[in-house]
């Protein structure tokens, strides 16, 4: 007995009645085949319907060997009328999500002429990725065109048509299709065989925005939210728009303006506060390289960038072998060692066995850690030669 699919009839159904045909446990759920169901088994790239059975938690419909399964967490006896409910939430997300990327596959395929290659639907988005690469001003005319399609609320219908009306379709399809498939239209813009439920008009879709876009395989995949998701979405944008407004004293829509602003006034203090660390660091590297042959500095508040910066410094005042050095958390020292007149590759292997030395560098410098303490890389260099 084929189970009847009252959500082909009436795909905004939410409550229904119903006779269990089979109950079987599996070892972790009971497995129910019901006489006529409202539960969309998943397919088509949309996901199943969860809900409620008989007082039974549904947690997953397949098909499964041909039968529309209901995976539940009771059991419910064979021959028991019961009573079903739908998470019609999850299920008119679904069909927004689900309808709107057949609106922006047909789009697509008028505007651009390219084909939709791949669809998700996940719990956050849906993504499209299309056979050919979208400009960025190409992707807002398509969210326009999606937006007006939806305001225009046109008419979605499915139905399965007869083998001769099948051949006649302009169907857009990557298959060959045979009799018995289920066709979903929206009028004058898309005609599409799935067997998933779908809205009535696109107007039920709400809103659509494009979110994110990349380049994907030699065309676009493209991030899109539809109806409440595209509805949260703006807000939440909107929301972190003002407050970044609001930390930077300007108006909503000048604050990328001001962002920019303070960015380049941020670069030129970083760049002023170098120049101002160079001159104190090689000050400071020429003191040094008067009283010592091979000097080296240890500094907590040497970043990498000073590291070599100092050593730089040292390296112009001294012919010897140069350090600097910051402790690095866990023990042990990073930094550099240098030497103006090269050989530095020569003497990494005396670094590794004396110094635990690790890293690598140029034959006039070495970029890494130390795992000797300090008083071992002080006695090294003083009595390096």
């Amino acid at each position: 007995m084929k189970t009847e699919k009252l959500y082909e009839k009436d795909p905004f159904i939410k409550e229904f009645d119903a006779q269990v045909i089979s109950s079987r446990f599996n070892g972790k759920t009971v497995e129910v085949v019901l006489d006529r169901t409202a539960f969309f088994p998943e397919g088509g790239g949309q996901g199943c319907d969860v809900g409620m059975l008989g007082g039974s938690e549904v947690l997953k419909t397949k098909i499964v060997d041909g039968e529309i399964v209901h995976f539940c967490g009771k059991a419910l006896p064979k021959g028991a009328k019961v009573k079903g409910a739908i998470d019609f939430p999850r299920r008119l997300r679904m069909m927004q999500c689900h309808t709107g990327e057949h609106l922006t596959s047909g789009l697509v395929k008028s505007l651009f002429g390219v084909d939709n290659v791949g669809f998700n639907l996940s719990d956050e988005r849906v993504t499209v990725d299309t056979s050919g690469a979208l400009s960025e001003a190409q992707i807002r005319e398509l969210e326009r065109e999606i937006n007006r399609v939806i305001r225009a609320d046109v008419q979605v219908r499915a139905w399965y048509p007869g083998h001769h009306e099948l051949n006649s379709l302009d169907i857009r399809s990557k298959i060959e299709l045979k009799p018995g498939v289920r066709v979903v239209e929206i009028e004058g813009v898309d005609l599409c065989a799935c067997c998933a439920p779908h809205l009535s008009s696109t107007g039920q879709i709400g809103f659509a925005h494009i979110a994110e876009s990349l380049n994907y395989k030699g065309g676009t995949r493209m991030y899109i939210l539809f109806g409440e998701d595209a509805v949260r979405d703006a807000r939440e944008r909107h929301d972190a728009l003002n407050e970044v407004a609001r930390l930077f004293s300007a108006k909503p829509l000048e604050a990328a303006q001001a962002a920019k602003k303070y960015v380049e006034e941020k670069e030129a203090l970083e760049r002023k506060l170098a120049a101002l660390i160079k001159e104190k660091l090689t000050l400071r590297a020429i003191e040094l390289a008067a009283l010592k042959k091979n000097p080296v500095v240890f500094d907590e508040e040497l970043s990498p960038k000073d590291c070599v910066t100092f050593c730089d410094a040292l390296m112009t005042k001294s012919e010897g072998l140069c350090g600097a050095f910051a402790p690095k958390e866990g023990g042990g020292f990073a930094g550099v060692i240098g030497k103006r007149k090269g050989g530095m590759k020569e003497l990494l292997p005396v670094l590794r066995d004396e110094l635990l030395a690790r890293g690598g560098g140029t034959d006039e410098m070495f970029h890494g850690t130390l795992q000797a303490d300090k008083e071992k890389i002080k006695s090294f260099f003083g009595s390096f030669s």
